[in-house]
């Protein structure tokens, strides 16, 4: 590891010595040393390059890119390897499914739309199938999904199990509404715990619900022995005014988070259904 770094710093003081010879970054890659690669693609000399070299540059870089983490520069150099190149098809899904994992579903399915596949291909032609519907699912545009889940090609049963697993999402999402804040609170103000209970939270708003009974019954023994003005019941009163409204604005953030629960562990669920038909067909 540390005579590749020395060998690497080396050649970066001296540029030329890279000139077009993509062996030295090859080596790089096969060692998986993907910070060293990238440093050398960007001190390699591209004037004479052509095509074939130019993808395996772009090849390299996106896929170094992505194992350190940088999205999205590995996206934009999978999009820019050629149709012609024989890694054209794993950088193009590799950039679409970045897309996705960005939550930039938009992107992820124009990359798809514009993918050329042979008809005759049909592992690759279900595999853009699939990873259309579940991108669909993922921006949540369920008519989008409905079509392309009717015309899924089947030939060889490809990915049936994943086509299963998309479907189940599908349904939960169709069946699923998400809890409105706003009700959540009125809910809660009304009687409190009831907006708890209302998204679904039932032992929370049970416990609010005996917690300001409570409040309120010390509230008004106090008010009853010793009047408005006494210590215990401005106290009880400012306990139960603290914890209504702490119960109505909890209400109202407990719907917003089982929301965003909910969609992120859809979400979590198709993408990990994405990846096992990509991991399949790339391995």
């Amino acid at each position: 590891m540390l005579g590749t770094t020395l060998l690497l710093l080396n050649a970066t003081a001296q540029v030329h010595t890279f000139g077009n010879n993509l062996d030295f970054v090859n080596h790089l890659f096969k060692n998986k040393l993907f910070k060293e690669t990238i440093i050398a693609l960007e001190n390699i000399d591209t004037t004479n390059f052509n095509k074939q070299q130019f993808d395996s540059l772009y090849y390299y870089k996106g896929y170094s890119n992505y194992s350190t983490a940088q999205f999205s520069e590995a996206q934009k150099d999978f999009l820019a390897v050629s149709l012609q190149s024989n890694k054209y098809k794993f950088s193009v899904f590799h950039a679409a499914l970045i897309a996705s994992q960005l939550n930039n579903y938009l992107a992820s399915a124009l990359i798809l739309d514009s993918i050329q596949i042979a008809p005759s291909d049909t592992l690759y032609c279900s595999l853009l199938h699939i990873e259309k519907a579940g991108v669909a699912l993922l921006g949540r545009n369920l008519q989008r999904y409905a079509i392309l889940d009717t015309t899924l090609p089947i030939e060889e049963n490809n990915f049936t199990a994943e086509k299963k697993r998309l479907n189940n999402s599908y349904l939960k999402l169709l069946h699923h509404k998400d809890k409105s804040p706003l009700i959540a609170g009125l809910m809660s103000g009304l009687l409190p715990g009831a907006g708890k209970y209302y998204v679904g939270k039932k032992g929370q708003g049970l416990s609010a619900f005996f917690t300001q009974a409570v409040l309120g019954l010390l509230t008004y023994e106090a008010y009853q022995q010793g009047g408005i003005k006494s210590l215990a019941c401005i106290s009880y009163a400012s306990l139960f005014s603290l914890f209504y409204i702490g119960n109505v604005w909890g209400s109202v953030t407990t719907a917003k988070t089982t929301n965003k629960e909910f969609n992120q562990s859809i979400n979590n669920e198709i993408m990990f259904t994405l990846k096992l038909p990509f991991g399949y067909v790339f391995r």
